[in-house]
C-alpha cells in the first residue's frame, strides 16, 4: 500500500511539473509511455511482438509524411497547418530551412554537418530553429543523409522489437517520439540521446550475441 501512496504522490508532483512547463511535449511523451507500458505488458508475447512492429511501421509512415510536408512546404493544406500548429510551428521552421536549401541547390545533400546552435545563430540569425532531428538532418545531410541515418535508426528498433526487450521498446518509442520535438538523435552532446542509445546499443548487442 505505502508504494502504491507514493507512486500516486509521485505522478501527482511529475504533473504539477509538466504543467508549470507550459509545453506540449511532456503531455505527448507521456501518453506515448502510458500507451507504450499497455503495449509491453500484454501477456501473449506473439501478440506483442505484432503490435510492436506495427508501431515501428507507424513511425516510419509518420517520418516519411512530416518529411514531405516540410519538404513540399504545401502551407495551404489542412493536414499542413494542422501539424504546424500541433508541432508548435516547427513545421514551418523546418519548410524554411528548405527553402534555403532549395536556393543553394543544396537539397539532396544538404549544407553540412553543423552545430544547431551554430545553424540557429549564424545561419538563421536567430529567427528560427530546427528543432526536430529529422529536419536537422535533411537541413545538414540532405536528403540522402537522412534516409541513411534513419533507416540506420529504424534497424535498429527492428532488433530491439525482435529482442521482445520490454524496456527496449519504451526506450526506442519514447527516443522517437522526443526526436519529434527536439533535435536529439544520435547527438553526443544530448544528454537524452546518450541515456537511450546505451539502453538500445546495449539491448541490441545482448540479443545478437544470444542468437549466435
Amino acid at each position: 500500500k505505502k508504494y502504491k501512496l507514493f507512486s500516486i504522490f509521485d505522478l501527482l508532483f511529475a504533473f504539477i511539473l509538466i504543467l508549470n512547463a507550459e509545453s506540449r511535449t511532456p503531455f505527448v511523451l507521456i501518453i506515448v509511455l502510458a500507451v507504450s507500458l499497455m503495449i509491453v505488458n500484454l501477456k501473449n508475447e506473439i501478440r506483442r511482438y505484432q503490435i510492436q512492429n506495427i508501431i515501428l511501421g507507424l513511425e516510419i509512415i509518420f517520418a516519411f509524411l512530416f518529411a514531405k510536408l516540410f519538404i513540399s512546404g504545401d502551407t495551404s493544406s489542412i493536414l499542413y497547418q494542422e501539424m504546424d500548429v500541433f508541432s508548435s510551428y516547427r513545421l514551418s521552421f523546418g519548410t524554411a530551412a528548405i527553402s534555403m536549401l532549395k536556393s543553394n541547390d543544396s537539397l539532396i545533400f544538404g549544407i553540412g554537418p553543423l552545430n544547431s546552435s551554430y545553424i540557429t545563430e549564424k545561419v538563421f540569425g536567430n529567427v528560427l530553429t530546427l528543432d526536430n532531428s529529422l529536419e536537422y538532418y535533411v537541413f545538414t545531410l540532405g536528403i540522402i543523409g537522412a534516409i541513411l541515418i534513419f533507416c540506420y535508426l529504424f534497424y535498429l528498433f527492428y532488433q530491439v522489437n525482435i529482442s521482445l526487450s520490454k524496456l527496449g521498446f519504451i526506450t526506442a518509442t519514447f527516443y522517437f517520439s522526443y526526436s519529434f520535438f527536439e533535435n536529439t538523435i544520435f547527438l553526443p552532446i544530448s544528454a537524452v540521446s546518450l541515456f537511450c542509445l546505451v539502453i538500445i546499443f546495449a539491448i541490441v548487442k545482448r540479443s545478437y550475441d544470444e542468437r549466435k
